[in-house]
């Protein structure tokens, strides 16, 4: 799922995985960077490129630095990590976390391009923080959000949150190696089959309504919003890089693509399948909206972690804030396992999101937001079915 990691303190709402030091296929730290830089990025001369990473994975953020600098342009590493932020939470009083962060404004404003690394997973971040600190963060974070949509800043991210670490296998339910599997053969997929997906799916659902069901009793319907869905085909083009705003924002593994739900449309049930959030398990998260909103609530388990964050967020937590489906078809998502919103760009995967949209071109700035997939989703529009049975159609 997209997410701008840019400042510290940024996984504390992300939680995110472990970028490994090289890649299975062979290439080293410099031969990724070299492409990241070069082919996905397309960094020019003269450019300032801010890179954020935490501890594990300086190696890697220094071959891309190492990478910018040998073709003229320059490179800031911007560095956080897990402890800082458990730190800030034990020293810093609470009446600080809504302040803007203008440390991380000031790092954006001289940037041209950026790369966020993704931190290793870590719920003891968060545990025992009140849900209302969280919000507070959540909300002054969308200064950064809000900064990088208005002014088209290009960036990528490495992860989309299934980077492979124990700590991120252990909370999907799955081995290391299982999860290593998944993210390197969505890695080395495809591209342009990616692409040719993506814009199908994306020329498919742009403006109408759709109709989403499932065997756990799902059956939503919802209209998109007249704008065209954003792809994530983890290349920024010349053609993104004109649209500018959320079109310049890039995730690898690559392969979501993203609607923005049209406000007051969804009605219907929605069942969420299990996930974690913040550490604790969420399963039958099961969702009922009218006009738009949700009407009632119920969980199998987790429902207290998840109501304590939910009430702690403000307007716009009731709302369907986005939807994203995936089109990366070197993806075999493991049956077994406590996925939640994790490989959300596998092909015939497809992921909601509550509350919090501007991420993926919305206007909803709720500080509370919550990605699960539905399983084995089934996504009709016009009457014509784009995935069934949580399998991406071949006919596209």
């Amino acid at each position: 799922m997209r997410a701008f990691t840019v400042a510290v303190l940024s996984s504390v709402l992300l939680l995110s995985a472990t970028v490994p030091g090289a890649s299975q296929s062979g290439q080293s730290n410099q031969q990724f960077a070299n492409k990241l830089v070069h082919q996905l990025l397309g960094v020019r001369p003269g450019n300032v490129v801010v890179i954020s990473a935490d501890p594990t994975h300086i190696a890697l953020a220094e071959a891309i630095a190492t990478s910018v600098f040998a073709m003229g342009a320059f490179a800031i590493i911007s560095y956080g990590s897990n402890g800082l932020n458990r730190m800030y939470f034990e020293r810093v009083p609470a009446r600080f976390d809504s302040l803007s962060p203008k440390g991380a404004l000031r790092l954006l404003q001289i940037a041209d391009e950026t790369v966020a690394i993704d931190f290793p997973f870590d719920p003891s971040v968060v545990a025992g923080v009140p849900a209302s600190r969280i919000a507070a963060l959540g909300a002054a974070g969308n200064a950064t959000t809000e900064y990088v949509i208005r002014h088209g800043l290009p960036g990528i991210g490495i992860g989309n949150g299934i980077l492979p670490s124990p700590a991120t296998a252990q909370n999907y339910g799955v081995s290391t190696s299982v999860l290593s599997a998944l993210f390197w053969s969505g890695l080395d997929a495809d591209y342009t089959q990616i692409h040719r997906d993506a814009m199908a799916v994306a020329s498919a659902l742009g403006g109408n309504s759709v109709r989403l069901t499932a065997p756990n009793g799902t059956d939503l319907t919802f209209a998109l919003s007249a704008q065209p869905g954003e792809i994530n085909d983890g290349i920024i083009s010349d053609a993104d890089r004109a649209r500018g705003g959320s079109a310049v924002q890039k995730q690898l593994p690559a392969g979501d693509v993203y609607f923005v739900p049209k406000p007051g449309t969804a009605s219907g049930k929605l069942v969420f399948g299990a996930a974690r959030l913040n550490g604790a398990l969420v399963s039958g998260l099961t969702l009922h909206f009218a006009g738009g909103k949700i009407t009632s609530m119920s969980a199998a388990n987790g429902m207290t972690t998840f109501d304590n964050l939910y009430k702690a967020g403000d307007a716009g937590r009731d709302e369907l804030g986005a939807v994203d489906i995936g089109t990366n078809r070197s993806m075999h998502v493991p049956a077994s396992g406590t996925w939640g919103a994790g490989p959300s760009m596998a092909a015939g995967y497809v992921t909601l999101t509550l509350g919090n949209n501007l991420a993926f071109g919305g206007s909803n700035r709720s500080s509370f937001t919550f990605p699960s997939n539905v399983p084995n989703a089934t996504v009709t529009v016009n009457g014509k079915r784009l995935v069934s049975d949580g399998t991406l159609q071949t006919a596209m």
